[in-house]
């Protein structure tokens, strides 16, 4: 099993603060955080990739932080984010986009905003597929499909229906089933005049038996 590194995902909006005395007059971020894990299967005799699909890490708990800014300086922002998240790197993504954030909307001057970030963490996990696995199964695919297009058998002989030279493939006038034509001949020496499938009489006609 191989883990590759987390895919981030992140949103951010800045809202005027419905009740900003509540805050001090400062701004509030809220750090939302999700993580899932990805998983797919790496096929080690081709380098082809396909997803298994992904799942809720469960084993993840994470407070919702609640975090009040004086200002939108950038120092100052990373800071207080990384206080809070303990991850440099994911700290430095958090706080671009609540730079960006922050400047976007027509929000009055020196307003007070409130701004819900959401963060989610996505675990690729890569499962190898060893190659004598994937050379056994297209093995197994392959003989599964010589079995389908292996020839029926004659209804007369119930030996496959392979044809030869010397006993070439034929079929009895009225219907589409096919036999070894030394096979038909001697059907029809024994004074049938049917196919012994369907029943259809070699004149065209439907024989007795099937009218009744």
């Amino acid at each position: 099993m191989e883990t590759a590194a987390i895919k981030v995902d992140i949103k951010a909006r800045a809202l005027p603060h419905a009740s900003p005395s509540s805050s001090g007059f400062l701004h509030t971020v809220a750090i939302a955080q999700t993580r899932e894990v990805e998983e797919f299967a790496l096929d080690e005799s081709d380098g082809s990739v396909s997803s298994l699909g992904s799942y809720p890490d469960d084993s993840f708990r994470d407070p919702l932080p609640f975090i009040n800014l004086q200002s939108f300086k950038p120092d100052y922002v990373f800071q207080r984010v990384n206080d809070h998240l303990h991850d440099r790197v994911l700290s430095r993504l958090v706080t671009d986009h609540i730079l960006i954030a922050s400047q976007r909307g027509d929000f009055p001057q020196g307003g007070v905003l409130f701004m819900p970030v959401f963060v989610k963490l996505t675990q690729k996990v890569y499962l190898a597929v060893p190659s004598s696995i994937s050379a056994y199964s297209d093995q197994e695919s392959q003989e599964v499909e010589t079995e389908d297009l292996e020839p029926e058998s004659c209804a007369i002989c119930l030996e496959k229906l392979s044809e030869s030279k010397t006993n070439p493939i034929s079929k009895l006038p009225g219907c589409t089933h096919e036999f070894h034509e030394t096979c038909v001949i001697k059907w029809l020496d024994r004074q049938h005049d049917s196919c012994p499938l369907c029943r259809e009489s070699v004149d065209g006609n439907t024989s007795p038996a099937m009218e009744n």
